[in-house]
């Protein structure tokens, strides 16, 4: 657990933004174990971005390390793909959830955080116009999802309490 207040001096380093990029950009020339490449470590570090870019001193070492750059890269979404599918509806073949997610934290942060940086914000909004039909799809896909897709539980039997009573008998 670290402190808000020293939240900048810690993760302010070059160092750390650097590993950041290996994790999040294959092409990065830095050594990423190949099972990384395109698995769960890399949407972990870009969830760990995301909440780093909230204070905008970071968000500003995200854009400048190029870590922001490797997430919005189209590469990023590319290798993993998922089929979501549920009871009646038709399957849907589109990249993860996750890897969106994990772009759309980032670029919630960093905007949020540099609302006037005007290059993150144009690499961002031309990362959504590229990906608008995607992200669509999958709205549009989970939208007509069932408000419950489990069965609902059965009533739990009051073992003595007096049912008739208010409060059950309290």
């Amino acid at each position: 657990w670290v402190p808000l207040s020293q939240l900048d001096d810690i993760c302010r380093s070059s160092d750390i933004w650097q590993n950041f990029l290996g994790l999040l950009d294959n092409s990065s020339g830095l050594a990423v174990p190949t099972e990384w490449a395109f698995g769960l470590p890399r949407f972990q570090a870009a969830q760990v971005a995301a909440i780093l870019c909230q204070r905008p001193l970071l968000a500003t070492a995200c854009f400048e390390s190029g870590c922001l750059a490797a997430v919005l890269r189209q590469d990023f979404l590319q290798p993993p793909q998922g089929r979501l599918a549920a009871p009646g509806l038709s399957s849907l073949d589109v990249t993860h959830p996750a890897a969106l997610l994990a772009v759309l934290e980032v670029s919630v942060a960093v905007a949020q955080a540099l609302p006037a940086h005007q290059l993150a914000l144009f690499g961002i909004v031309e990362w959504l116009d590229r990906n608008q039909r995607l992200i669509a799809e999958v709205v549009h896909w989970v939208m007509r999802l069932p408000l419950s897709t489990s069965v609902e539980p059965n009533a739990v039997h009051l073992q003595g309490f007096n049912q008739g009573a208010p409060l059950g008998g309290l």
